[in-house]
């Protein structure tokens, strides 16, 4: 999730590698029930309904910033980041302008390091 806020700074990066994110934390905080982990974890970070801090943590709302190269891989039953939401994420960044390569991969929120490896290695390696 931070990454990819970092992805629209200007600091000098080749290309950014995003896996299993939280794009819209504001969209997420909003359809989540109150009882939802990843939105208990929201309240005791920033407190009740803190739609601006959330908006600033949130790369989604700077995804027309965003112009280094993006890897985005998500897992196709992720029950905790939506992988539709991921995808709208990226098709954000392309509309803007930006490069996004994006991998659906079958497997949940923790995506082993075995099924990512080569895609990360093929991203960096067509970077440089």
């Amino acid at each position: 999730v931070i990454a990819s806020v970092l992805a629209s700074q200007e600091l000098g990066l080749s290309g950014v590698i995003l896996k299993s994110g939280l794009y819209d934390l504001v969209g997420a905080y909003e359809r989540l029930p109150w009882y939802n982990l990843i939105k208990l974890n929201m309240i005791w970070e920033l407190g009740w309904n803190k739609t601006s801090e959330l908006r600033e943590r949130s790369a989604w709302f700077v995804a027309d910033k965003i112009k280094v190269p993006l890897l985005i891989i998500h897992g196709e039953g992720d029950d905790r980041a939506s992988v539709e939401q991921a995808e709208a994420f990226g098709k954000l960044v392309v509309t803007a302008g930006g490069k996004v390569e994006f991998v659906r991969l079958n497997s949940g929120h923790v995506i082993p390091m075995e099924k990512v490896r080569s895609l990360m290695e093929e991203f960096i390696r067509n970077l440089f």
